[in-house]
């Protein structure tokens, strides 16, 4: 059994800040990460007018100048019980209406991205029809601007490696029946044997598990270790 500590299921977070928090975890120097993560935005995001842009997304914009990444993790209260699952084969489908199926399914399609096993137009291919519309909201409208995007977060994630990645493991999920809604995690282990932590936050819409949110969190502890 493996517990890991989570206040609530969503959390309300942009891709940005996910990269952001990743990379200071990964280099420890969040000084040098800044300036990267900005440049990076500029080029890639795609400009909307302001009438486009809802108050919650001015909100969460306004949000993003200001958060520090190492407020990311929140005060600690709730825990949330989980275990790491065995490996499955995994089949592609049009929707997976499996909490586990579909977990099985991101963690492996995110390793292979974050492992460069495949590019950043394979990673949106595979993970598209699966997105929740508040993920897409984030995203640049424009097709070309969401595959730049990604394809820089990917080369800044590989450069801020001390280790390339080794091996992954996924968790069982939360699951909140009344919001339709449920978080897992995955743990990515490097060949230098340091680990890096996922969170993911799902919904069922129309017996279809989405994929609502993927940014990274604090580690949880296997207690089948200490026995």
């Amino acid at each position: 059994m493996s517990t890991v500590n989570k206040k609530g299921l969503i959390r309300t977070s942009l891709i940005a800040s996910g990269l952001l928090f990743s990379l200071s975890i990964l280099n420890g120097c969040l000084e040098d990460a800044i300036p990267e993560i900005k440049e990076a935005e500029e080029s890639t995001k795609t400009e909307k007018k302001e009438d486009e842009i809802s108050e919650e997304q001015k909100k969460l914009m306004e949000e993003m100048e200001t958060v520090k990444p190492e407020d990311a993790v929140e005060n600690i209260e709730d825990n949330v019980n989980v275990e790491e699952l065995e490996k499955i084969e995994i089949e592609k489908k049009d929707k997976y209406t499996d909490i586990n199926e579909f977990s099985a399914f991101i963690s492996e399609v995110f390793f292979n991205y974050h492992s460069g096993a495949i590019d950043s137009e394979e990673l949106l291919d595979l993970i598209t029809p699966h997105l929740h519309e508040y993920f897409i909201e984030q995203l640049p409208e424009d097709e070309d601007a969401r595959i730049d995007m990604f394809s820089t977060i990917q080369q800044l994630f590989t450069d801020n490696l001390n280790s390339k990645l080794k091996s992954y493991v996924t968790t069982t999920s939360e699951k909140n029946d009344i919001a339709d809604e449920a978080v897992f995690f995955r743990k990515y282990t490097l060949e230098d044997n340091s680990s890096i932590y996922y969170e993911n936050t799902v919904k069922l819409e129309d017996g279809q598990w989405l994929l609502v949110d993927d940014v990274p969190t604090i580690s949880y502890e296997d207690e089948s270790e200490e026995h």
